[in-house]
Formats: structure tokens, C-alpha cells, sequence
């Protein structure tokens, strides 16, 4: 965690209850570009305090910057507040208490609370125990749906009454269609798979077919640092608290990072199926690191898969999961034009970072017929299946140490030395 400032304050019981009633909504609700934007306070004394970041790089003020490039940051806060708002909104149309919790959060940009990380906004001082009256929030155009104008009504008889009711109504189904509408937008895409796989297996081909193209994506994100055997509502607990103040909080956390780690386990079974990949299949791996970057760590022949296994051990989890950044990467550097490629995404989730990996993926079946992509989904949730569906690829649901080692030998069969032709 990066500290940005140490104040001489601290928080009373009723700012920490709010703050981590704003904390878990946010982190519930909003991408992760969003709650990065908010800096965690954390206890240092009685009368002390640290603002801390989840982000990575050199922090500055953004009041010691230029005037133009102060209001460029500036308008990056905005849009980031602008997301709480439409956020709250849409609790509100729904009648969940939830939306209160926002209140606390401010509604404009204080300067000397805005520092620059990465080129990312992060906000300090940004709990207010006393919330925020109900106002009409800055909400784009596209959050709210457009309704009949209600004009004045006489109510001397009982047929205007009816209209009356008639356009309220209209306008109760409009702002529902909106809300609809942005929790769609909002939504990971959870799609079945129905396509079957149509590549080949590369050891029963000819002796003039050329090597199939192959990639891997290792998820690094956070979540991978968690117990294989977490569940979706522990992980949302994990990640919702951004400190663990009581014994039994810490006692939880410890047990949710204990070995093995879906990590760990990918890592594991990663290095046991590349030992069964034909020889003439070079191996490209890709890894998370943040939302503004991956890393390519090149081609491996099968002469330096034990250099390329060791990679693969050494990797730790990162802050962000740019999956659908990393699969992009990956099919420009495959053909799956005039020749077969594979992808494996071993994946825990859908992507954090504020792209559609749906959208990326449809793209390459357009573009790239010829390439498969297969997932191997850790969490069991199926929040990328998308990805396998709109390529011909296959899904396989992995959460136990056999499951996942049976998976990930089935997800690249068509790559292995020893085949039944």
C-alpha cells in the first residue's frame, strides 16, 4: 500500500461506520477503476492517521502540478464521483437503503484532497459522517430514460385523475427500462457454451502441418491470492473489508490466503501440462499485472520450458486483471488465419479493468477464425465463458485441485505429444 499523507486526526466511530458502509458498496458495485479512486484511511494513533493507496508509482499532489494539467486531474475525479452518483441513483429508483451510504461520499472535487498516481486520480478525506442531503445528482443522459412531460392537471374531475396516474406510471417504467438498461451495460455477460471445438489434434495431422500457435494467460489478479476453496461470498467479504479490525475479521482473512492458493494451484498444474506438449509447440505467456499493463514474457521453445516453468513459479498476484487487454495482446501476435491457434485464459473471474472481454473476443472469431480460445474458470462462476463460446473454445469449471489438473490436460489435448489417432 502506498502512503500519500499522514494527518494529525483520526476518525470517530461513526466516521469508520461510514466509511465502511460507502467501502462496501463501492467495492460491491463499481469497477475497479472506481475504487482505486478512493484512498483507504488506516489508524496509525489516537490522534494520527494514514491515507493509503492501492495503486502503484510515484504519488504527487495534484496541487503542485500545472494549472492545465490540475484541471485535467481534475476532471478525472469528476468522472469518477459522476459514477457514484449514477450509482446512487440507480439504488435509489430501486428503494435500496444502500444508497444512503453514498451520501457520505462528497459530491465535488476538493483540490487539496486530489493527488496523481500513474496518471490516476486518488481521493483523500473523503468521509463525511453526516450525510448528504437527497439532491438530484449530476446523472448523464444515457442513466436516466427520457419520460413524458407531466403538465398541469385539473383535479375537478375524476378523468384527469386517471391521466395523472396514467403519466406517472410512465414515467415510473422509464426510470425502471433506465435502471434496466445501465445494470446491463454495468453486468459481467454470462453466456452458455454450446460450441464445440473444431482444431485438431496437432500429433495426429500431417507431417506438413505446420505447428499450431499458442498462448497462455495466467490470471495474477488479487483474487488469486485467495484458497482455492473460497467461496463467491467470502471473496466479496474479502474484498469489501479494507482492514480487518477484530480478532475473528483476521482469523477469517488469514484462512481465506492459506495454502493452496488458486495460484499455487494454477501454478502447479500449468507446469505438469506443459511436461505433455508436443516438442514442436513453442509457448507464449502472458501475465496480469495492472489495469494500465500486462506482461508478455515471449516465446518459449521446448528447449527452455524449464525456464519457462520457473517463470511460471515465480509469478505473485498483482493488483488488477486486464483479461480482455491480455487477450487482445495475445491473438495479434497469433495468425488464426492460415493456420491453427490456440489460447488458454486461466481465469478466476470476469475482467476488472473496464473492457468487455466478450466484445474482444467476438472480434478475433471475426477477425481470426482459425483461433480457439479455452478457459479454465477457478472461481466456478463462468463470468468468462463468453470468451470460449464466441470461438469455439471450451469451458471448464475448475475448483479442486483434480478438477483443475483434469481440465487444464483436456484444454490443450489438441497440443499434446501422446495421442490416440
Amino acid at each position: 500500500m502506498l502512503r500519500l499523507l499522514r494527518t494529525h486526526r483520526t476518525l470517530s466511530d461513526t466516521d469508520w461506520l461510514a466509511f465502511q458502509q460507502a467501502q462496501a458498496v463501492i467495492n460491491a458495485y463499481l469497477l475497479s477503476d472506481t475504487r482505486l479512486f478512493f484512498a483507504l484511511p488506516t489508524k496509525v494513533s489516537d490522534t494520527q492517521l494514514d491515507w493509503l493507496s492501492q495503486r502503484t508509482g510515484a504519488a504527487q499532489a495534484v496541487t503542485r502540478l500545472p494549472a492545465e494539467q490540475q484541471k485535467h486531474i481534475v476532471s478525472l475525479a469528476e468522472e469518477q464521483l459522476k459514477q457514484i452518483a449514477i450509482l446512487r441513483h440507480s439504488l435509489e429508483q430501486q428503494g435500496d437503503p444502500q444508497a444512503a451510504f453514498l451520501r457520505a461520499i462528497p459530491s465535488q472535487v476538493e483540490l487539496n484532497d486530489l493527488y496523481i498516481i500513474d496518471n490516476h486520480p486518488v481521493l483523500i478525506n473523503w468521509i463525511s459522517a453526516t450525510p448528504a442531503a437527497p439532491a438530484a445528482a449530476s446523472i448523464p443522459p444515457a442513466a436516466v430514460a427520457t419520460a413524458p412531460i407531466v403538465t398541469t392537471v385539473s383535479t375537478t374531475s375524476k378523468r384527469s385523475w386517471w391521466w395523472l396516474l396514467l403519466l406517472l406510471l410512465a414515467l415510473l417504467i422509464g426510470a425502471l427500462v433506465a435502471w434496466w438498461l445501465w445494470k446491463q451495460k454495468n453486468t459481467p455477460i454470462k453466456e452458455p457454451l454450446t460450441a464445440s471445438p473444431t482444431i485438431s489434434s496437432y500429433a495426429c495431422a500431417a507431417d506438413h502441418t505446420p505447428p499450431p500457435d499458442f498462448s497462455l494467460i495466467l490470471d495474477t489478479s488479487g483474487s488469486m491470492a485467495l484458497n482455492l476453496a473460497t467461496t463467491p461470498a467470502e471473496e466479496d467479504w474479502y474484498f469489501s473489508t479494507p482492514f480487518f479490525l477484530t480478532p475473528a475479521d483476521k482469523t477469517l482473512a488469514q484462512a481465506l490466503t492459506q495454502s493452496p492458493t488458486r495460484l499455487e494451484t494454477a501454478q502447479t498444474t500449468i507446469n505438469s501440462t506443459l511436461n505433455d506438449l508436443h516438442p514442436d509447440i513453442p509457448v507464449r505467456l502472458i501475465s496480469l499485472n495492472s489495469c494500465e499493463s500486462i506482461t508478455d514474457h515471449g516465446v518459449f521453445p521446448s528447449a527452455q520450458r524449464p525456464l519457462l516453468q520457473q517463470i511460471i513459479n515465480d509469478l505473485e498476484p498483482q493488483t488488477g486483471t486486464p483479461s480482455a487487454r491480455a487477450l487482445a495482446h495475445a491473438a495479434q501476435h497469433m495468425d488464426g488465419v492460415n493456420k491453427d491457434g490456440i489460447i488458454l485464459l486461466v481465469i478466476d473471474g470476469a475482467d476488472g479493468c473496464e473492457q468487455n472481454i466478450c466484445h474482444v473476443a467476438e472480434s478475433i472469431a471475426q477477425q481470426q477464425p482459425r483461433l480457439q480460445i479455452n478457459v479454465v474458470d477457478m472461481s466456478g462462476l463462468g463470468l468468462s465463458n463468453c470468451v470460449a463460446e464466441k470461438t469455439n473454445g471450451r469451458v471448464y469449471q475448475a475448483t479442486e485441485v483434480e478438477n483443475i489438473q483434469k481440465s487444464l490436460r483436456q484444454s490443450t489435448q489438441e497440443l499434446a505429444a501422446q495421442q490416440d489417432c
